[in-house]
């Protein structure tokens, strides 16, 4: 598992995420809470409709919690293959 990358928040700027997934060649960041709780994901997938805004009006609007993937399945590192399989059905 690969530590290190960006953890964003829900009330960050867009704008700042973005650049932190670029700076840090990150496909993807976790998003948690203040208690850091994981409230969902932001992926590259997420960020084209923003850059797209922010390219054609020269502004970045909304916050990560306005565009991140919630709904996130997650497993244990000490999760099986069965645990794993089961929880993607």
């Amino acid at each position: 598992m690969q530590t290190g990358g960006p953890v964003l928040t829900p009330d960050m700027p867009i704008r700042r995420a973005v650049a932190l997934l670029v700076e840090h060649g990150a496909a993807a960041a976790p998003v948690t809470d203040a208690s850091g709780a994981l409230t969902g994901i932001l992926t590259q997938k997420d960020c084209f409709r923003p850059a797209l805004h922010a390219s054609y009006y020269q502004e970045w609007t909304g916050t990560v919690a306005d565009h991140m993937t919630k709904g996130v399945v997650t497993l244990a590192a000490s999760d099986d293959l069965i645990t794993a399989a089961e929880a993607f059905q």
